[in-house]
């Protein structure tokens, strides 16, 4: 009969010529966060089925402000189907939504009672989802059991490296095949972006349950564990080389089945497995902002460890990551107890490269404390075993942490030139977050030299490649150099849109350190934008960070920045503590632009009060300026306006203050006077 068309509607695909398969795919749904009220579930599909078939079980259900949110998440729960939906909403005469929110773990058990007309398939969940199994051949059921290990889905290359026992006729398994026919049986769901299979939550509860069944749940966990744990440590060699985004994403893929393994290690007391993968993928968690849930996850693991006999090796790399993600949200002291147990495993067992590598983050830690003296003897110790070592990242990591330490002390010369080398290493290793890593740390270092246009297009370029990395944490450092950069050269809209943002991310991310630098560099551009009380805010909020990292470096411009509010608020008194608290912490890490700031600053405050000799102040941070070649950017030249302005107006002429004559105690004096 030309020109004939049929509609068919079943759950398999017929593969019959001239077929043309259109999948339906389950009820669009409303996320139960966004749900604010009953309005907000009459739009999704999902929510409106199961309204309706409330109402139709009881007509005096009533939905209101306070089950408005249980509803949308049992229609969640439920995968959008709407058979599970109807069978659920028919059970409200029993059971209030929250109460069958919760009873919802079983599901299966639960979710029957539909209409004696219906064909017996359509009466329960299991029945529905039971009929369609028992279409399948023994090797498509055994498969479609094993599956249900993957809560995250899984790709054709992983599935193909199950350990799938064999069935009683000895008949091999072709997986892929298999995996076909489970999609075209509507019991797999295909990811359109790439060849990965998942699930609904509702049927892998089914399979679990025949897993179960057959004797085979510890078998099919193990394998999923070894599958885990493998590309766990693939990915752990990935992450710094030029294949990172690639695993970056592929650890973000299988984030769901990571966590069901690292789950059961903790579930099964057998900590070592959990730890082999969690001491794996901790740049993973670093990268992509998982720091709490790493850390946690490491913690669980290692407090279960001390029962068991685990590789030493395992767990020194545990613990190296778990101190890495400490010391990222601003637990560096407990970060460095744990690195000194570290290096302690490393030497024992003899590893170079173990004890290398734990120096460098202990020199790390050191630089966050801006505890210099150590930092610097620490990364130069683990850049001369790298050197001997031959080991490039090593040699790079070091080399990037004594551009730190210069960095902090205004020697912009030697952190250029260490963050140089840092970025030839990288770009050798294919290391695009150590490249960009490095680009800001440049850029930070160009920024101190006064030379912004080259900063700019340093930072500008991180920025770019940490948002094709996804890396939030890094790339609200870059922004924080943005930011920092367009305030010395006077464009404040762009600088406050660049700090906000990077004060956003950080906080996002969880690292105080980096909110503390954010906030504290975007209170004192508020300042100069005028924009007193949000000023004033924004350093209370960075005060917390502070209290939380105690970092000196940041301190002392969280100093600085207060001495100026309380002398835009006339507290001058107030602001002449605050400029000496900024002068002595400057003093202490011998951060010469710092110092140079915190002088011009207490010079202001002089003038101010009519106090000391600011002239004197104001000479001796133009001699400290002019030694150690330090320009003043933006913000500097305003202070340092106000200064000449004061002293023209009083008719006080500036000394000549050689450099020799600039010394602690004379300018401890000179500040005490003010």
């Amino acid at each position: 009969c030309p020109g004939l068309k049929i509609i068919a509607t079943s759950r398999v695909v017929l593969r019959i010529s001239g077929e043309h398969a259109f999948a339906v795919p389950p009820l669009a749904l409303v996320s139960a966060g966004d749900v604010e009220g009953p309005g907000d579930l009459e739009h999704a599909p999902a929510t409106a089925l199961f309204l309706d078939r409330a109402r139709a079980a009881d007509p005096l259900f009533q939905c209101d402000a306070a089950n408005a949110h249980e509803i949308a998440a049992i229609c969640e729960r439920l995968d959008g189907i709407p058979l599970a939906i109807e069978l659920a909403a028919a059970r409200i005469r029993s059971f209030p939504p929250k109460e069958l929110r919760a009873r919802l773990d079983r599901r299966l058990d639960l979710l029957r009672g539909g209409g004696r007309d219906r064909p017996s398939r359509h009466q329960t969940l299991r029945q529905a989802i039971g009929w369609s199994y028992a279409l399948l051949d023994p090797s498509r059921q055994r498969v479609f059991q094993w599956l249900s290990m993957f809560p995250g889905g899984v790709t054709l290359d992983t599935a193909e490296k199950l350990s799938l026992p064999e069935l009683p006729d000895s008949t091999p398994v072709d997986v892929v095949e298999a995996i076909e026919d489970l999609f075209d049986h509507s019991l797999l769901r295909r990811d359109p972006s790439q060849a990965r299979f998942s699930m609904l939550e509702t049927i892998r509860e089914f399979a679990l349950d025949r897993l179960t069944e057959g004797g085979e749940l510890a078998r099919a966990r193990a394998d999923q564990t070894r599958l885990a744990i493998d590309l766990s440590e693939q990915a752990d060699q990935a992450l710094t080389g030029p294949r990172q985004k690639e695993w970056l994403d592929r650890c973000d893929a299988e984030l769901d089945n990571l966590r069901y393994a690292l789950d059961r290690a903790v579930q099964n007391d057998d900590p070592e497995p959990g730890l082999r993968i969690a001491g794996a993928i901790w740049r993973f968690w670093l990268a992509r902002g998982h720091l709490r849930e790493g850390r946690q996850r490491l913690e669980k693991l290692l407090e279960l460890e001390g029962s068991h006999r685990v590789d030493p090796r395992v767990r020194a790399r545990a613990l190296h990551g778990l101190a890495t993600l400490c010391h990222n949200q601003g637990r560096n002291l407990l970060a460095r107890k744990i690195l000194e147990g570290v290096l302690e495993i490393w030497r024992d067992l003899g590893d170079q490269r173990g004890i290398a590598d734990t120096l460098n983050n202990l020199g790390w830690t050191a630089c966050e404390l801006t505890d210099l003296e150590p930092a610097q003897r620490l990364s130069e110790e683990a850049l001369a075993l790298g050197r001997q070592l031959g080991e490039d990242r090593t040699v790079a990591v070091a080399l990037n942490n004594l551009g730190w330490v210069a960095n902090y002390q205004s020697d912009h010369t030697t952190a250029i030139a260490r963050q140089e080398e840092n970025l030839l290493l990288r770009k050798r290793l294919g290391d695009q977050r150590g490249i960009a890593f490095a680009l800001s740390n440049l850029a930070w270092a160009y920024e101190n030299r006064g030379e912004w246009e080259t900063a700019m297009r340093l930072a500008s370029e991180a920025v770019e490649m940490l948002g094709v990395l996804e890396d939030d944490l890094l790339q609200a450092l870059a922004k924080s150099v943005v930011g920092s950069i367009e305030h010395q050269r006077g464009n404040l809209a762009a600088a406050r849109e660049a700090l906000q943002a990077s004060c956003e991310q950080w906080e996002r991310v969880g690292n105080p350190s980096g909110c503390g630098w954010a906030e504290t560099k975007l209170a004192r551009l508020l300042l100069d934008m005028d924009e007193v009380d949000e000023a004033e805010a924004v350093l209370a909020k960075a005060d917390a960070s502070w209290q939380i990292v105690r970092e000196q470096a940041g301190k002392g411009r969280w100093h600085l920045a207060t001495a100026i509010l309380r002398m835009v608020r006339q507290r001058p008194d107030e602001a002449a503590d605050e400029a000496r608290r900024s002068l002595e912490i400057r003093f202490g890490i011998n951060d010469r632009q710092g110092l140079a700031e915190s002088a011009e600053c207490l010079a202001w405050i002089a003038v101010g009060r009519g106090t000391g000799d600011p002239g004197w102040l104001f000479a001796a941070a133009a001699a400290i300026r002019t030694a150690f070649a330090l320009p003043a950017g933006w913000s500097a030249e305003r202070i340092r306006k106000r200064v000449l302005d004061g002293l023209q107006e009083s008719g006080t002429d500036l000394p000549m203050v050689p450099i020799e004559t600039v010394t602690p105690d004379a300018l401890r004096e000179a500040a005490r006077i003010v």
